[in-house]
C-alpha cells in the first residue's frame, strides 16, 4: 500500500493517474518478464501509447479519490468498464471528413 500526506488545498479530492510502464523499470526481472515496449503486458488497464515514434503498451488507470474530514481516502482500484474496438492498435485508419455549413444571417 502506498500512502503519502495530501496537501490543504486539496480540499474536496484527488484525480490519480496510475501506470506502470516496463521499460521506466530498474529491475531486470521485470523487464524480461514484461518484454521491450511492454510487449507481454495483458489484461483490462493495458493502453496504447506512442513514445518515440514506437507503439508500446502500459498498464494504467485513473481514480478520484474523495477526501473525508480526516484529510485521508481509500479507493479500490475496479477493472474499467469499456470494450476495446475492434481496430485498437490498428495503425491505419480511414478518415471521414464531415462538413457542417452553418448560415449566418447580419441585420
Amino acid at each position: 500500500m502506498y500512502k503519502t500526506e495530501i496537501p490543504e488545498e486539496y480540499e474536496y479530492g484527488l484525480n490519480v493517474k496510475i501506470r506502470f510502464r516496463p521499460e521506466d523499470s530498474t529491475s531486470d526481472s521485470i523487464k524480461k518478464k514484461y518484454r521491450e515496449f511492454g510487449k507481454n503486458l495483458k489484461g483490462p488497464f493495458v493502453r496504447l501509447y506512442e513514445s518515440s515514434e514506437e507503439v508500446r503498451k502500459q498498464a494504467s488507470t485513473n481514480v478520484f479519490l474523495p477526501l473525508n474530514n480526516s484529510k485521508s481516502a481509500t479507493k479500490e482500484i475496479t477493472k474499467p468498464d469499456w470494450k476495446k474496438p475492434e481496430d485498437y492498435g490498428d495503425q491505419k485508419f480511414e478518415w471521414k471528413p464531415m462538413l457542417h455549413i452553418i448560415k449566418i444571417l447580419y441585420l
